[in-house]
């Protein structure tokens, strides 16, 4: 099975936690497919200028 059918780029939403830093958040077959793989948190960094926008995420598992 491709990875495409496993995660959907619709059930990953960036969210603001308390305090404003950012969380992800997923949902449906992305959830379940990040459990199986051993995924218990992320690391989420994003900044941005008046052109541009950068963001990058690290899955974390033990």
């Amino acid at each position: 099975m491709s990875d495409s059918a496993l995660a959907s780029w619709l059930d990953i939403e960036i969210l603001p936690a308390l305090g404003g830093q950012p969380k992800v958040s997923l949902r449906n077959k992305t959830s379940i497919y990040a459990q199986e793989l051993g995924i218990h948190g992320f690391s989420v960094s994003i900044t941005h200028t008046k052109e541009l926008a950068m963001a990058y995420v690290i899955a974390q598992s033990e």
